[in-house]
């Protein structure tokens, strides 16, 4: 995504006085590249590297964006059974 949109839309949505929250999916590059692959639609690696690559970038921005508490970093490297441990967590 876009790192100075994405900052403006939750300085707004602050401002306004919503709660604001994020949840950032994290994989790896491997993973991502892998799952790329296994898709009936793909796109070219260096993409994938590309969009990687800059949401790493935008990680800290969005942690230092909203409090510790409302920064949820979620670890997306199964294959398989989809890890349900934090379901229900994410509400104030």
């Amino acid at each position: 995504g876009d790192q100075k949109k994405t900052e403006k839309i939750i300085k707004l949505l602050k401002k306004s006085g919503y709660d604001t929250k994020v949840i950032f999916i994290q994989t790896s590059l491997e993973t991502a590249q892998k799952r790329n692959k296994e898709r009936s639609r793909t796109l070219p690696e260096k993409v994938v590297e590309f969009a990687w690559n800059g949401a790493q970038k935008v990680k800290p921005v969005l942690k230092r964006l909203v409090a510790a508490k409302d920064f949820h970093d979620i670890e997306n490297e199964f294959d398989g059974e989809i890890d349900a441990s934090s379901a229900g967590k994410f509400t104030v």
